[in-house]
């Protein structure tokens, strides 16, 4: 996953910058599922603006991967 991504319940949402915080990596967020189903993140008491990743954004996305057997010995990596 990207930066600014979460997972809840096979669902990716990625949180978009706002005016206090521009990346909200490694941050602790609040998934609430409301009663009509709608699906809101808080963090430190305010809501964020959010958008739901498609399966086919998620594909497009993952062009940047480099297969395990491709690693070398030493290499520096980043999972998310």
């Amino acid at each position: 996953m990207s930066d600014n991504t979460i997972s809840f319940r096979n669902r990716i949402f990625q949180i978009l910058p706002d005016k206090y915080r521009i990346s909200f990596a490694k941050a602790k967020v609040v998934v609430e599922k409301r009663l009509d189903g709608s699906i809101k993140i808080k963090y430190k008491g305010r809501y964020l603006d959010f958008k739901e990743i498609t399966s086919y954004e998620t594909k497009r996305n993952k062009t940047n991967t480099l297969p395990i057997e491709n690693l070398l010995t030493g290499d520096i990596f980043s999972l998310y």
